[in-house]
């Protein structure tokens, strides 16, 4: 499962887990209810790779744009 299909339904579900009904009040609360522990850190690993990715791009964009 990847990471938008999870996405996709925490939108659908309208945050509720889908096993007790409970209300999921973040997005990671909701991505635990899809994805098993080791799953779940790969998920948040490729998620901060990503942002740290646009980070280091924007960055360099910004100081090229500077000059």
């Amino acid at each position: 499962m990847d990471i938008s299909k999870v996405a996709d339904r925490e939108i659908d579900d309208d945050g509720r887990a889908p096993d007790s009904g409970k209300r999921n009040y973040s997005y990671g609360e909701a991505v635990k209810c899809y994805l098993d522990g080791n799953k779940y850190k790969v998920c948040e690993l490729v998620q901060f790779i990503l942002l740290t990715g646009m980070l280091v791009g924007y960055t360099i964009t910004t100081s090229i744009s500077m000059e």
